[in-house]
């Protein structure tokens, strides 16, 4: 399927989607009237969420299919979370809110957990941006902003005492 010196990667969707060297099976299923065979001649592709790309294996002459979260998603994901901890949710109290988020985030780590390094990377950069979206949303609640106990990182208080998962 990986194409050398230039040649025109073609794809066969025949019922799932496939990594290119590595024969495992992703387990997504596509309906008939959407198989097709296509030649690609660029190196991306983005389908259901998620971005495909040939990129160049380390310590090897030959490129594979790499499976992320694509970009489109990711940003929709955080618009999705600053919807959730904008100003109108100033008066939900924290362990709704954070009971909440840790359903949304569950859903959206289960779908886009696939795809190994890229994968990790993506969901720490969420991981990173709901902190700190949560962070700002408890500074900005009261005249007195809130900080955490003494001794103790915002990440670790608000998975150890509010119960926020890490993704």
């Amino acid at each position: 399927m990986a194409g050398r010196r230039g040649r025109a990667i073609g794809i066969w969707f025949c019922g799932h989607v496939r990594r290119a060297r590595g024969g495992r099976w992703s387990g997504w299923t596509i309906e008939r009237e959407h198989r097709r065979r296509t030649s690609l001649r660029c190196t991306k592709l983005d389908f259901l969420g998620y971005s495909f790309e040939m990129q160049w294996v380390r310590y090897a002459k030959y490129r594979e299919w790499k499976m992320c979260a694509s970009r489109k998603s990711i940003l929709r994901e955080r618009e999705r979370l600053r919807e959730m901890t904008g100003p109108r949710h100033y008066a939900k109290p924290l362990p709704l809110l954070v009971d909440e988020l840790n359903a949304h985030l569950r859903g959206w780590a289960n779908y886009y957990r696939r795809g190994g390094d890229a994968a990790r990377r993506v969901l720490m950069g969420i991981n990173y941006y709901v902190n700190l979206r949560l962070y700002c949303h408890l500074r900005r609640r009261s005249q007195r902003p809130w900080r955490p106990p003494k001794g103790m990182s915002v990440h670790v208080c608000l998975t150890q005492q509010y119960g926020l998962i890490h993704l």
